[in-house]
């Protein structure tokens, strides 16, 4: 009787096993992580760089970049007149957006010593086995041993038969790898793709081609599917060279239409909103044509922006506190959201500058979803971006409107009023 009886108990604690076990491996999967600390503003944000590049049909490289100065270090066991920092990077290169399949994983550790006059940045790349053909996603966790902290990114990893930015590398005129694909502080840069010296082409738009995001109740309603190349140019030395007005750069090689890349060109000091024409523009979503008007035709604009802002407020220190936080959000709107247009302009960007960064992101195949207020809250807002490919496909996401956003909207700008 015994054993009849240890037998329907023992298939019980694995199926119970069982249970568990795919419930732990399911909540490991993409679209069930909160990805919200990759929108918010830290401190180490600009500290560290990282991207994919795709080199031959079997292999791509990781590279990241480093700053020195951000790591912690300490005396070696070895010889206390040195200071060494440790640190380690760690990759999961998953086969698809949500799926627990890995394709290749590991840890790499790093040592260094601080010397004077050391180089403040430090550039790594690792091979990973991506074949052609993926679309998955990569997450890494860059770790300080001293200090323990720790930087997780999440990368999409297209390498399918219409290879577009991650085939592109660009460079500084002193031959440093450029990350963001825009400029900033340097006049020129040098487009690579792949490891071949191809002669690339370029299809130029003026910026001021694209229109800033409409509010999120708002239907889509100006096309910008048809607008019309400036020019289409050879990139002599293949090199993008920074005008005065900002300007998109759709990069091509000669042999293939697919081959396709992004660069958005602008003068200053962008990813910030330094010049007064830009503060202006980017204060549209918070202002009513009246207001925007008004302050766009005043004989001295900057003096008009500046009572704007005091006006809102209602005293100087006010003032100087909002326009500090609106105009930070509009540089990290531009950091994360700039694709063909400038990243405030995006429907992302217009949402992370009003509404702030949302409490949960959730990233899908062709999709992610922010939550602003708790899981399950009936007063919790809930936003659909869809990837789009029109104009261009690269970190292009559009927003599912609603009509039920039109209140919550109209609040969340009276905010920067009150």
């Amino acid at each position: 009787m015994r054993r009849f009886f240890f037998i329907p108990v023992i298939v019980f604690v694995v199926m119970a096993a069982a249970i568990i076990l795919n419930s732990c491996i399911s909540t490991n999967k993409l679209t069930t992580r909160n990805y919200d600390h990759l929108y918010k503003r830290i401190p180490t944000a600009t500290q560290f760089r990282g991207r994919v590049l795709h080199q031959s049909d079997s292999n791509s490289l990781y590279i990241f970049r480093i700053y020195l100065p951000g790591l912690k270090y300490e005396k070696s066991e070895e010889d206390e007149e040195y200071y060494e920092a440790t640190y380690s990077l760690f990759y999961e290169l998953y086969s698809s957006y949500s799926s627990n399949v890995l394709v290749d994983s590991s840890t790499v550790v790093y040592d260094d010593s601080l010397y004077f006059g050391r180089d403040k940045f430090l550039t790594h790349q690792i091979v990973l086995p991506v074949d052609e053909g993926l679309k998955g996603h990569m997450e890494i966790t860059f770790t300080d041993k001293n200090s323990g902290k720790k930087i997780h990114r999440y990368y999409r990893v297209n390498k399918t038969k219409k290879p577009g930015q991650q085939n592109f590398l660009f460079r500084t005129p002193n031959q440093r790898i450029h990350f963001p694909h825009f400029s900033r502080y340097y006049k020129e840069y040098r487009v690579e793709y792949r490891k071949t010296q191809s002669q690339l082409r370029a299809e130029v738009f003026p910026a001021g081609a694209f229109s800033i995001a409409a509010p999120p109740f708002v239907p889509n309603l100006k096309s910008e599917t048809r607008v019309e190349t400036k020019e289409t140019v050879s990139l002599v030395d293949n090199q993008i060279k920074v005008s005065e007005k900002p300007l998109l750069y759709h990069i091509k090689t000669p042999a293939s239409r697919q081959a396709k890349g992004l660069f958005y060109t602008a003068p200053g000091d962008f990813p910030k909103a330094g010049s007064v024409e830009t503060k202006i523009s980017a204060l549209r979503y918070v202002t009513t044509n009246k207001e925007h008007t008004t302050i766009q035709r005043a004989s001295n604009p900057r003096a008009a922006l500046e009572d704007y802002w005091h006006e809102a407020a209602g005293d100087s220190r006010r003032a100087f506190n909002m326009k500090e936080k609106y105009y930070e959000r509009v540089e990290m709107a531009n950091i994360l959201y700039t694709s063909y247009k400038a990243g405030w302009k995006t429907d992302r960007g217009m949402l992370y500058i009003v509404m702030g960064p949302p409490d949960i992101v959730h990233f899908y195949e062709n999709s992610e979803e922010w939550i602003y207020g708790k899981p399950g809250n009936i007063e919790s807002l809930k936003f659909r971006f869809e990837r789009s490919n029109k104009p261009f496909a690269f970190n292009n996401f559009v927003l599912d409107r609603k009509e039920e956003y039109r209140l919550p909207w109209y609040k969340a700008v009276e905010k920067w009023k009150k």
